[in-house]
């Protein structure tokens, strides 16, 4: 006997929903990767067209794991930029003396 995959509209609603979600985050990292200045990756010891490039092709060449290395910029690049931006305004004196 044929094994037959029977997916209910329920079924097909998740998986669409996953789908979008993936999307959506691959595209805000991509986005958020576009409009940081690239003096900012690299004070973060990174590369802006490196993290464009690698998103991008894992996404459409393997989605999932371009899903994955998006959530991986969002949460550990974006965080190293925070971190840096934080140690060169913190080292800037106060305006009021």
């Amino acid at each position: 006997m044929i094994g037959i995959l029977v997916l209910t509209n329920g079924m097909l609603v998740g998986i669409l929903v996953i789908a979008l979600a993936g999307l959506a985050v691959t595209l805000w990292a991509i986005i958020d990767a576009a409009s940081t200045p690239s003096s900012t990756f690299r004070r973060a010891g990174s590369s802006k067209s490196l993290w464009i490039g690698l998103i991008s092709i894992l996404y459409f060449l393997t989605v999932y794991p371009g899903v994955i290395v998006a959530i991986i910029y969002l949460s550990v690049i974006r965080r190293r930029f925070r971190r840096s931006h934080s140690e060169v305004t913190s080292g800037s004196p106060s305006p009021t003396g």
